[in-house]
């Protein structure tokens, strides 16, 4: 679980520092935010906020927006995708700071395609799920038990890949979801227990087998032994 906060901490990051000068907030749909001014203000007579470029204070007597009044902060509930967008309040006239707020979904389930050429040596793994501006910024991870292999979409794996199998993970700041464990196309993969457990129980047969005739053979050389000594006894008891 680490993994995925440092993750989401990476595309947070990213994604923060390429939106220009607007303050990028990230929330998940369904979920609340608190938008707040750019600085305060020991008093307000008249505050306005704007959503792409369109005034929103109508929100402000009911729905699920409401204003703070005391801070100037915008609240909006049961957040939609629709709610995404550039905020910007504008109190007392003076126009502040942009705040860009990006509502977004958690990510689906990935699944994972499978192409090699064919002596199958070299085989394509992708990771394929329907991803739309929606999910926010996605980050794709390909994981081997706990071995990271890539961040790519799709990795190509050779005899050299000796992994057993592979999971295609998706990640935005909110969500993490992983496609069902694949095989290995290439590797052989482990025999089947039955295929196994015949030819043991085959060989667990024959030694028996071999030792019931070597205890049988030893058997009979003993009568057999003794037998000849008692034959020498009684022989010799009647020579005498």
């Amino acid at each position: 679980m680490s993994a995925f906060w440092t993750v989401s901490a990476v595309l947070l990051l990213y994604f923060m520092q390429d939106s220009d000068c607007a303050r990028m907030i990230f929330a998940k749909i369904g979920d609340s935010v608190i938008l707040h001014p750019s600085q305060t203000f020991e008093s307000m007579s008249t505050i306005t906020w704007m959503h792409n470029m369109n005034a929103i204070m109508q929100w402000r007597s009911g729905g699920r927006c409401r204003l703070d009044k005391p801070t100037g902060s915008l609240i909006i509930e049961k957040l939609t995708v629709e709610d995404t967008g550039k905020y910007n309040p504008e109190i007392d006239s003076k126009i502040l700071d942009v705040i860009e707020l990006w509502v977004i979904k958690p990510v689906p389930k990935p699944t994972v395609s499978v192409e090699c050429n064919n002596g199958k040596t070299v085989c394509d793994l992708t990771c394929e799920a329907n991803i739309t501006s929606h999910f926010g910024p996605v980050m794709y991870r390909w994981e081997a038990g706990d071995k990271l292999l890539s961040t790519n979409m799709k990795i190509s794996l050779t005899r050299n890949n000796m992994e057993r199998s592979f999971v295609c993970k998706l990640i935005n700041p909110f969500s993490i979801s992983s496609s069902d464990e694949v095989l290995n196309p290439i590797v052989p993969q482990e025999i089947q227990p039955a295929v196994v457990a015949i030819p043991i129980v085959l060989v667990v047969l024959f030694l028996v087998a071999v030792g019931s005739y070597m205890r049988q053979r030893n058997e009979q050389k003993q009568a057999q032994s003794v037998e000849e000594a008692n034959s020498k006894r009684l022989s010799l008891s009647q020579n005498a």
